[in-house]
């Protein structure tokens, strides 16, 4: 007895009929929650001393641990360092610093990505073992409060590094 064995075009028809006659299935939300919301942004903050007049700019990180706020602009993060004072651009260096007294973060921007339109990938960092993307921001404004609700910085996300880490 001969067996009949379908061709690999006829099994590749049968796929896509079945394939496009079926609904998408959606994706369970346990896999939504399943990433990290863990959010940095490489920024070039602005300086009035003493609110004297006396303005300079400097790069500084800040970390959210529960995901960029939908206010704007994005107010107090959870850990917020100056990395270089006076500025320094970000871009094809790697820069290391403290997060608050507990996290250690890097970042790594490619030296093109300063001609990036917004969205388009321009290197990485991490925070500790935690793994970010980084892109071309340039709009997004952080603001940094005092203790006593006054604004201590104000601050242009130049890069917007989501973590790329999931559970």
């Amino acid at each position: 007895m001969l067996l009949s064995i379908p061709s690999t075009l006829t099994l590749a028809l049968a796929l896509l009929t079945k394939t496009s006659t079926t609904a998408p299935t959606p994706f369970p939300d346990t896999l939504v929650e399943a990433g990290s919301k863990h959010t940095l942004y490489l920024v070039t903050c602005l300086y009035n001393a003493l609110n004297q007049g006396t303005y300079s700019y400097y790069t500084a990180a800040a970390y959210y641990s529960n995901g960029p706020h939908d206010s704007a602009p994005t107010l107090n993060p959870d850990a917020f360092t100056t990395i270089s004072y006076p500025y320094q651009e970000w871009e094809g260096r790697n820069y290391t610093a403290r997060l608050a007294t507990y996290y250690t973060m890097t970042s790594r921007i490619d030296a093109a990505a300063a001609s990036g339109k917004k969205g388009d990938i321009a290197g990485s960092a991490t925070v500790d073992t935690e793994q970010f993307a980084c892109f071309v921001d340039g709009e997004t404004s952080v603001v940094v409060r005092n203790g006593l609700g006054g604004q201590q910085a104000a601050c242009t996300a130049e890069y917007y590094c989501p973590s790329i880490q999931v559970s």
